[in-house]
């Protein structure tokens, strides 16, 4: 049971590093907030984190298996730099590897 907990936290804390990374270097245009509240590990106190809310469905997604998620926006949004880096850092695959495996709906 402990190294299920041991593996539950281990994933909160690669979610919250992916989206806190990602926010920090601002790799993305979004305005929309979502909040999420959350209690702390002893669960006594509520803690509220304010995070983009594109960013926080895009994480959730690519955590859900056999999911999908179309991004729309106008040109230089970041989705993709978004999407690329989601993926880098979820299957540890590199950038090159996270390219080519792109499927575009566009000539």
């Amino acid at each position: 049971m402990s190294n299920i907990l041991g593996e539950e936290e281990s994933l909160r804390k690669k979610v919250w590093n992916t989206i806190n990374l990602i926010q920090a270097n601002q790799l993305f245009v979004h305005s929309k907030n979502l909040e999420v509240k959350y209690f702390n590990e002893d669960k006594k106190k509520l803690i509220t984190n304010t995070l983009p809310e594109i960013l926080s469905m895009c994480v959730l997604n690519a955590l859900v298996p056999n999911s999908a998620m179309l991004l729309v926006g106008g040109h230089g949004g970041g989705k993709t730099t978004l999407v690329k880096l989601l993926g880098r850092m979820f299957t540890g695959m590199t950038l090159d590897q996270i390219e080519s495996s792109i499927v575009r709906g566009h000539s």
